[in-house]
């Protein structure tokens, strides 16, 4: 074991004792200046496709979180009346003794799906309209007539909006 390590440090340290040179090309400033530069044209209708693309994206990330808030506020209201029916079998079972029925605290519930509405739905909703299929058309028929796309929008417009999918 000693010795093969000993033999990679020397064949390694071997290679120091080569001379280093930098690659050189012939000429390589006027090969680079010959080659045109190859940058993406976007185009009016690209840029409408781009729009587009956006705004679908933008709708359907709303629909999914809507999807997910519901399923999870349908999903507290489950639990909240199980265990409301379970209280009512629990506090039958209190009516046969003489002990008082413990109270219900219902607040976890509350709270809970108050914070998946806020998380949420609320923001899903605000999404949905902010990037309805309305103010899509209305943006593209002012594009079309002239006017450039507000700075928000621009900066939203990535490249990924831009690629030619299905």
């Amino acid at each position: 074991m000693r010795y093969s390590l000993l033999l990679v440090g020397g064949l390694s340290s071997s290679l120091l004792a080569f001379p280093l040179h930098a690659q050189t090309t012939p000429d390589s400033t006027t090969a680079r200046a010959a080659q045109p530069a190859l940058a993406p044209v976007s185009t009016r209708e690209d840029s409408i496709r781009a729009i587009h693309h956006l705004y679908k994206a933008r709708r359907r990330t709303g629909t999914w979180f809507i999807a997910g808030g519901a399923t999870a506020l349908t999903t507290i209201g489950m639990l909240y009346a199980a265990t409301a029916a379970f209280s009512s079998v629990v506090s039958a079972g209190y009516s046969l003794t003489n002990q008082p029925a413990p109270t219900e605290d219902n607040t976890g519930f509350i709270a809970a799906a108050g914070i998946v509405g806020a998380v949420t739905v609320v923001p899903a909703v605000g999404l949905k309209s902010r990037f309805s299929r309305q103010k899509e058309k209305a943006l593209i028929q002012d594009y079309e007539q002239g006017q450039p796309l507000p700075a928000e929008l621009r900066s939203a417009l990535q490249d990924k909006f831009f690629r030619r999918t299905r």
